[in-house]
């Protein structure tokens, strides 16, 4: 079985019964198909984000974006599914 590692930064200080510690983050490991059909799902909704923002060109989150926004769960979306989708085709052409 092949599987990908997707390390992700999101360093945390954890509270453990022996005392704190550092955490780095998270590792995602997928199979070649999990792959591919998670690909497709961050397509579906990277471009339905990109669709109900009005198809920006380029589909960047504007500097002025206020966190109240109506809209700010759509460039989330776009921005999160985007990275990710480039994370996970970027460790696919390592192998």
């Amino acid at each position: 079985m092949v599987l990908l590692g997707v390390a992700v930064s999101a360093q945390t200080t954890i509270q453990t019964p022996t005392g704190p510690r550092e955490d780095s983050g998270w590792i995602l490991r997928l199979t070649r198909e999990d792959r591919e059909s998670c690909l497709q799902a961050l397509n579906e909704l990277r471009l339905g984000a990109w669709e109900q923002l009005g198809r920006p060109d380029p589909p960047e989150v504007p500097d002025d974006l206020a966190p109240d926004s109506p809209n700010i769960l759509h460039w989330w979306t776009l921005e999160i599914a985007s990275r990710l989708q480039g994370r996970l085709i970027f460790e696919e052409s390592l192998e």
